[in-house]
């Protein structure tokens, strides 16, 4: 979403700041400032979302042991975060 978002802005952006709006661009500036604040909120709800799933992924693996070579073969197979429990977000 922050990618589209963003080249959605790029392209649009330059075509809202109106030659006839001159000192102060108003238009521009509020196109710019709402992209900025929908961003913000993209990043907060991504934020919530990561931050439910390491707490759900802890509560699952809370007990479980894994030993070295099986946490070396998780490392390296070629799984998405969806497959791979043993994942956690960076936040």
């Amino acid at each position: 979403m922050y990618f589209i978002m963003s080249s959605v802005a790029n392209i649009v952006g330059p075509q809202a700041f109106l030659s006839y709006q001159a000192p102060t661009y108003s238009t521009g500036w509020q196109l710019h400032s709402r992209h900025f604040c929908c961003n913000i909120l993209l990043f907060s709800v991504l934020y919530l979302v990561y931050y439910r799933e390491n707490r759900a992924r802890d509560r699952a693996a809370a007990g479980t042991e894994i030993d070295a070579d099986r946490e070396m073969i998780e490392a390296f197979s070629d799984l998405t975060d969806k497959e791979n429990k043993a994942m956690r977000y960076k936040m």
